[in-house]
């Protein structure tokens, strides 16, 4: 009987071990390089947009739910209100766009990036210097600007004389 019940326990530890130590599932690993291209991909069309001077085009790289904090105004968000700013900054004259990327780090949900830029107005003259940082986040498998915020290099202007 005790050899009985011994068996028993023995038989129930091992199918306990058994399920166990059942073999995971693969996990989805998210993969840097590729966000790496995505942001690269988007700035492009972003900035082959500026250079286009094409507002909706622009306006199609940000997020669904994406906001532009640009320096001395209150953050945009919305479609239309992106569209509309993107609108006067090319009004504004601004014909040309550089962005250069120093930082990209970020997980399958949001990746951010630290960077430069360089403004350029319709005859080619560098209008303003600065840098960014966005956080990127995918919608409809493509990596689209979600919180985008800037702010110049140049110094400010002087305040006018009494």
């Amino acid at each position: 009987m005790k050899t009985i019940k011994q068996l028993v326990f023995f038989v129930a530890g091992c199918l306990l071990l058994a399920s166990c130590n059942k073999p995971s599932e693969p996990v989805a690993t998210f993969d840097l390089e590729k966000a790496k291209a995505g942001v690269t991909a988007t700035n492009q069309k972003f900035m082959d947009a500026v250079s286009r001077g094409d507002s909706l085009a622009l306006a199609a790289c940000y997020h669904s739910e994406g906001m532009i904090m640009p320096p001395n105004m209150e953050p945009i968000s919305g479609k239309d209100n992106i569209i509309a700013f993107q609108s006067v900054m090319i009004k504004m004259g601004i014909a040309g766009f550089i962005a250069i990327s120093t930082e990209v780090w970020g997980n399958e949900e949001n990746v951010y990036e630290v960077g430069t830029y360089e403004l350029f107005g319709k005859d080619k003259t560098s209008i303003d210097k600065g840098k960014y940082l966005v956080v990127w986040k995918q919608e409809n498998g493509e990596w689209k600007l979600y919180r985008d915020m800037f702010s110049s290099n140049l110094p400010l202007p002087a305040p006018p004389s009494k």
